[in-house]
Order: structure tokens, then C-alpha cells, then sequence
């Protein structure tokens, strides 16, 4: 699966933006409520509503509707509420395209969906990663989340799915070992589902196997993505949807997933992820930048409004360098100014 365009025309924060997706690695930069989350359940939850076939006589639209509303999670699961809003009714139009085909569909204020268009025949499944890892709440949480009304979204449990799948075999089985060497070390031990409950099994005469939720929960989300890995859910023509991966991770982790990213990359999974840490953008505009063609293709974008209220803008560029300065260099130069002028009042030479 390889998804080239995503258009969104008045739905959420969007009045009307285009994303030309890399086959590689896409990175969504921008600050809180920028709308880079609702990018990636877009993105899901079209693809994932019809990642099987449509039975026939099964209502197309309802599927589509029932995704979207578990995904996004509205008031009374009221779709209409995803729509901006102006004076009187409104209809949000969403188009998907890529190598598996086209979705086409609108979504008006007074919670109709209407499918214009679903001709989608993916050869590998979409997987979505909440910014909160799930492998310490995985046990008890698929039965809990069918028998109860959770206030938590469907990406949630579509993870646990998908964590719960058994080992793969065969040639996709030796590409998933050959990926697992780099993701071990970074982890330290390998991940194992034992009786309903995952746990993590490390080369070490202390404490060799510890269940998850007592695994630091930046372990927890490389162990996440070992196991999606391991099951064959994240391999070749796959696609990995990824909310802030740098969630709860020290810099060496970061710098480690940036290596993972990379590694998952290049066997043919296309990656769309949203981050706020800089460390992290940077290892991977650092592929596209001296890389010589030997790294998967990296494409950034930064997502701004010009005021408050304004719909939201989109940047896109190869490298962090080609984008306007993003919220996360600002942020840096603002500390360093305040370091300065710190060390300069109190009568201390600036360090150079």
C-alpha cells in the first residue's frame, strides 16, 4: 500500500489542504491543535473502513461512518461534528488516492455521509500507534472495549487487534527476523504474549522476563512496534500511522527509533507520523540530507495557522531546512536567548 494523496475540504481544523504523501517517510511538525492528529485518523480511518471488501448488500456508507465516529470519537458519535462549520449547513469533502486505488466521500453537518466513490483493494493492512503505547494496557482491554462504552478512541483497540496477532513464517516471517535484530538492541529483550498479557524478555540474569506495565513505558512503545513487526502486521506494502513516537522516550531512544523508522522504511512500509521533538525530525531530515539515495525518500510537513482563527496552512519540504522556521526551532532559539540573557545579567560570560 502506498497512499499519495490526502485532500480534506472543510473538515476539523481544515478549510482546504493537499498532502502529497512520500512513499518513504512523512513527518507532520506543527504546534498543539494545528490539526496533525486529525491528519493521521483521516488518513486511518478511511483507509482502514475499507481495508476488506464490501459484501454485497452491505451499506458502504455506514461502515465508512462507524469508522469514522470510533476513530474520531465525537459527542454521541455525531460525525457532523468533524465538519467546520460556517453559517448554515456545511459539507466537508475528503479524497484518498493511492496505489490501492481512490475513496471519495462527504460528511455534512446534519451527520449525513455520503460515499462518492470507494474503489480500495489494499495488499497490506494500515496500522495506527497511539501517542500512548499499548502494550501495558492490552490485557483485559479488546473484551472490555466491546462489552463497555470506553471514553477512549477506536485506534486504541484496532493496536490491540493487531499486537494480538500470532508469528508469521515463511518469507514475510525471515524479512520480519532480519528487521528484529536492530528493534531487540534498542529494546534489549524481545516482547512475548504469555496467557493474555504481554511481557518483555531480557538477556539478563535479574529479572529476565517482566510483564509489560512494569517495562518503562518508552520501552513499551519500541516493544509495541516489535511485536507489530514480529506478527507480520508491519511489513512489506504496510502502512505505519504513528502519533508521536517520541512519547515518554529519552534522546538515545529517539535517536534509536529514528534508526527503527529507517530500517522499517526501506523493506517497503510507508510511515506518517506527527511529532513535536526536534531531536527526532532532525535524525530524519538528516536521511534526506546526506543519505547519497541510499536511505527511503523523507518528506516534512509543517502545519501553521497565521492567527488564531485562521483555517490551517501547510509547508512541505525534503529536509527541516526547506520549511519556514517550525515551532520547535523557535522554541529552541527562545531558550537560548533567555540563557544568554541570563548569564549576561548576571555578570558571566556567555558560553560560546
Amino acid at each position: 500500500m502506498t497512499i499519495h494523496r490526502l485532500e480534506l475540504k472543510k473538515l476539523s481544523p481544515f478549510q482546504d489542504v493537499t498532502f502529497d504523501f512520500s512513499p518513504g517517510i512523512n513527518v507532520l511538525i506543527g504546534a498543539n491543535s494545528s490539526g496533525k492528529t486529525h491528519v493521521l485518523k483521516w488518513l486511518y480511518a478511511s483507509a482502514k473502513a475499507f481495508e476488506q471488501p464490501v459484501a454485497a448488500g452491505e451499506d458502504a456508507a455506514a461502515r465508512l461512518t462507524q469508522k469514522v465516529a470510533g476513530v474520531f470519537l465525537p459527542d454521541e458519535r455525531r460525525v457532523g461534528r468533524l465538519v467546520k462549520r460556517a453559517q448554515g449547513q456545511s459539507t466537508g469533502d475528503l479524497r484518498l488516492t493511492g496505489s490501492e486505488g481512490a475513496i471519495h466521500y462527504t460528511i455534512s453537518t446534519k451527520e449525513r455521509v455520503i460515499l462518492k466513490s470507494a474503489s480500495w483493494t489494499p495488499v497490506a493492512p494500515a496500522v495506527f500507534l497511539p501517542s500512548r503505547e499499548v502494550l501495558a494496557l492490552y490485557e483485559g482491554f479488546v473484551a472490555a472495549y466491546t462489552n463497555r462504552e470506553l471514553s477512549i478512541d477506536e485506534t486504541y483497540y484496532d493496536a490491540c487487534i493487531a499486537l494480538s496477532a500470532s508469528g508469521v513464517r515463511g518469507p514475510r516471517g525471515d524479512l520480519a527476523r532480519a528487521l528484529m535484530d536492530s528493534i531487540d538492541r534498542a529494546l534489549g529483550g524481545k516482547v512475548v504474549l504469555d496467557g493474555g498479557r504481554f511481557y518483555v524478555v531480557f538477556d539478563a540474569d535479574v529479572n529476565p522476563r517482566l510483564e509489560a506495565h512494569l517495562v518503562a513505558e518508552g520501552l513499551r512503545k519500541i516493544g509495541g512496534l516489535a511485536r507489530l513487526i514480529q506478527n507480520g502486521s508491519l511489513l512489506r506494502q504496510g502502512l505505519l500511522i504513528w502519533d508521536e513516537p517520541e512519547a515518554s522516550l529519552n534522546p538515545r531512544l529517539i535517536s534509536a527509533v529514528a534508526n527503527i523508522l529507517k530500517e522499517v522504511a526501506r523493506v517497503g512500509v510507508q510511515i506518517v507520523l506527527a511529532t513535536h521533538d526536534y531531536l527526532l525530525a532532525r535524525r530524519l531530515s538528516m536521511m534526506s540530507e546526506g543519505a547519497g539515495g541510499s536511505a527511503p525518500p523523507v518528506r516534512f510537513f509543517l502545519l501553521s495557522r497565521p492567527t488564531a482563527n485562521a483555517p490551517v496552512e501547510v509547508a512541505v519540504g525534503a529536509t527541516l531546512s526547506e520549511l519556514p522556521r517550525t515551532p520547535m526551532e523557535e522554541e529552541f532559539l527562545r531558550l537560548y536567548a533567555d540563557e544568554r540573557a541570563a548569564f549576561l545579567e548576571d555578570g558571566a560570560q556567555p558560553r560560546t
